[in-house]
C-alpha cells in the first residue's frame, strides 16, 4: 500500500479544490492511502470528512494564507513573521510525513507546493505538482516566478491543468512535465426536474430566457464585461435574466462591490442577479440557455466550460489560456477579452437562433463526455505516481 498525502493551502472551493475531491474520490485505495493536509477550516474539509481517507487541518499563518499570487514580491520575502511561521508549518507537516510513513507528497495548489517542497528536501519523499496556474506576468511578479523557477527543481513530476499551462514553465526541463486536465465528476451536475421551481426561487420567470457566468467573482474574470454585455442585449430582449453565480473569495470584495454599483450606474438592477456561492451547479446549469466566460486574462483551463458543454449549453468564451485547447467553432464561440459589444453581438445571435444554440450545445456535450473522462485521467495519475516511485 502507497500512502499517498495531498496538500492543499484552502479549503474554499474553487476548481483546483474540485478536482481534488474528484481525484481523491476516485483514486484506487487498494493500492493508495490517502492523507490530506489543508490549511485552514471550511468546505472542502467537510466533504472530504464523508471520504475514505485521512484529513487534517493544520492553520496556516493567516497573512500566509491570505496573500494574493499577485502580492508574492520582495515584500513578501522579508516579512520575517511569515517567513518564520512558514517554516514552523513545514516543521509540522515534516513531522506528519514521517509518523505515517508517507511515501509520495501531492502539491495541488502554489502555495502548497511553496511549502510542500520544502517538505520533500527535508525527508527526502518524490514531489507531484499539480499546477493549476498560467506563470505569466499577468497573474505573477517577476520575483514570484523566479522563486518557481527555483523551486520547480524539487518537483520529481508536474501536471499541468492545460497545454497553456505547460507553455508556460519556461526554461524547466520538458520531460518532468505532463499535460492532465482535470478530472471531472459529472455526476455532480445532476439537476432537479422541477426547472421552473428552480427559476422561481430565484425570482426568474418561466419564459425568460437565463445567460450565466459562473465562477469566482474576480477583476481578471471579468464580471463587469458581462455586465456592460447585459445593458446591450437588454435593448433588443425584454425577456432575458443575467446570472452571476460565485462569491468573491481572495480579499477581493472591492471589486464585488464596484459591480454592484455598476448594475446600479447601468439600470439593470432588474435584470441582473447575483447568486452568491452554490453548490448546486447542476441546477444553475440546467436553467441556464447560454453560458458566457469572460476572464480578461490568460485562464489556465476553464472548469466551468466544460461542465456547461457537459451539459448541452452553447458556451461563449474567451480566447485566452485554455480555452483554445477545450472549445471548436461547432461547440461554441470564442472572442477576444474585454470586447463588450462583441460578447453582446454573440449572445444576441443565440439568443436568435434556436437550432445554432441546440447545434453548439449537442457537440459540446459529446466532447466532453469523451474527453474528460475522469476514471481515465486519475488511472494516468496513479501511473505516473507509481513511475515517481520506481524511479526514486
Amino acid at each position: 500500500m502507497i500512502n499517498i498525502l495531498f496538500l492543499n493551502h484552502t479549503s474554499k472551493l474553487g476548481g483546483a479544490e474540485l478536482g481534488l475531491m474528484t481525484l481523491i474520490r476516485e483514486i484506487d485505495k487498494s493500492r493508495f492511502n490517502v492523507f490530506v493536509i489543508l490549511g485552514e477550516d471550511g468546505r472542502l474539509f467537510d466533504l472530504l470528512k464523508t471520504e475514505d481517507t485521512t484529513v487534517k487541518v493544520l492553520s496556516l499563518y493567516k497573512r500566509i494564507l491570505n496573500r494574493r499570487k499577485a502580492a508574492i514580491g520582495i515584500a513578501a520575502l522579508f516579512d520575517l513573521p511569515a517567513v518564520f511561521h512558514f517554516f514552523i508549518y513545514v516543521a509540522k507537516i515534516r513531522k506528519f510525513v514521517n509518523m505515517n510513513n508517507i511515501d509520495v507528497i501531492f502539491t495541488n495548489s502554489l502555495k502548497s507546493f511553496f511549502y510542500g517542497s520544502f517538505v520533500s528536501l527535508f525527508t527526502r519523499k518524490p514531489l507531484v505538482w499539480y499546477l493549476h496556474d498560467i506563470l505569466s506576468s499577468e497573474h505573477f511578479t517577476f520575483v514570484a516566478r523566479r522563486l518557481i523557477l527555483i523551486l520547480s527543481s524539487s518537483a520529481d513530476i508536474i501536471l499541468c491543468i492545460s497545454q497553456a499551462v505547460k507553455g508556460s514553465l519556461l526554461r524547466i526541463d520538458d520531460k518532468r512535465c505532463f499535460v492532465f486536465y482535470y478530472p471531472f465528476d459529472f455526476k455532480r451536475l445532476a439537476a432537479d426536474t422541477d426547472l421552473n421551481k428552480i427559476k422561481s426561487e430565484l425570482g426568474i420567470g418561466v419564459d425568460e430566457k437565463v445567460i450565466s457566468l459562473i465562477g469566482r467573482i474576480s477583476p481578471w474574470k471579468g464580471q463587469d464585461v458581462f455586465i456592460k454585455a447585459s445593458s446591450i442585449v437588454d435593448r433588443t430582449f425584454g425577456k432575458v435574466r443575467f446570472l452571476i453565480v460565485g462569491d468573491a473569495l481572495f480579499g477581493e470584495e472591492e471589486y464585488k462591490n464596484h459591480l454592484f454599483d455598476l448594475v446600479k450606474d447601468l439600470d439593470v438592477r432588474d435584470k441582473i442577479i447575483f447568486t452568491g456561492y452554490r453548490d448546486d451547479i447542476g441546477n444553475i446549469l440546467s436553467i441556464s440557455d447560454i453560458v458566457v466566460h469572460t476572464s480578461t486574462k490568460e485562464e489556465p483551463f476553464g472548469r466551468i466550460v466544460i461542465e456547461a458543454m457537459a451539459s448541452g449549453k452553447p458556451v461563449i468564451a474567451t480566447t485566452r489560456g485554455g480555452h483554445r485547447e477545450i472549445m471548436t467553432a461547432k461547440m461554441g464561440m470564442l472572442i477576444e477579452p474585454n470586447d463588450t459589444r462583441l460578447l453582446a453581438e454573440k449572445i444576441s445571435f443565440l439568443l436568435s437562433d434556436s437550432q445554432a444554440a441546440e447545434s453548439f450545445g449537442k457537440e459540446a456535450r459529446e466532447t466532453a463526455l469523451r474527453r474528460f473522462d475522469a476514471k481515465r485521467t486519475i488511472r494516468d495519475v496513479e501511473q505516473i505516481v507509481l513511475a515517481v516511485l520506481k524511479n526514486r
